[in-house]
């Protein structure tokens, strides 16, 4: 621990005092005298708080994108699944079920959120406090907004592929199933034939 010292003006006694302390004693007169602050002690104890007051305000600028960014990646998965099941609910070969306009309607939310989603997103985007560095600030504006539509114009289309090759193989797993059978009764019916 650092000490530092000094003459009493009154006695010219020597008087210890810590550094930060403000107040100190003279041990031979009982005078108390005023220690001023150091300007270079004053300066580091700004920089300090200014260092925990930037770190603060930065972890609750991630924390807030960690956020956002859970909301687009939430976003995102509801546009591959709805747009999944809207193409598995148009392509059911029972039009009369109701599932085929249930899944146009599905189809008509999916293009609409195509556009508004990205929209609502960028509207979204935690403002960056002016202590956070550019290289971690999420940018705002068109051209940001433009790449998100194309993004989740890609994960739509990622959506209609996987819903095509579940689709077609179910469909071709039917086929299959109903070849079997066929030749199965076909079978039945030869050796039916026989028997006469």
């Amino acid at each position: 621990m650092e000490i530092n010292a000094m003459k009493c003006p009154n006695c010219a006694g020597d008087i210890s005092y810590s550094p930060g302390q403000r107040v100190a004693k003279c041990p031979y007169c009982d005078s108390i005298l005023d220690i001023k602050a150091d300007p270079a002690d004053i300066a580091l104890k700004q920089a300090i708080e200014s260092q925990k007051d930037t770190e603060a305000a930065r972890a609750g600028y991630l924390e807030k994108v960690r956020k956002w960014k859970l909301k687009k990646r939430i976003f995102l998965a509801a546009e591959f699944l709805l747009t999944f099941i809207a193409y598995l609910l148009t392509e059911i070969p029972q039009k009369d079920s109701g599932l085929y306009e249930l899944g146009m309607v599905i189809v008509l939310a999916v293009f609409i959120a195509v556009v508004a989603g990205p929209i609502w997103l960028n509207s979204v985007i935690p403002p960056a406090p002016n202590v956070i560095e550019e290289q971690i600030r999420l940018k705002k504006g068109p051209i940001q907004t433009i790449k998100s539509v194309a993004l989740t114009f890609l994960v739509m289309l990622l959506g209609l592929v996987v819903g095509i090759m579940v689709y077609s193989k179910d469909k071709d797993n039917a086929e299959t199933d109903e070849n079997s059978t066929s030749d199965f009764d076909t079978g039945i019916s030869i050796s039916d034939e026989r028997e006469d």
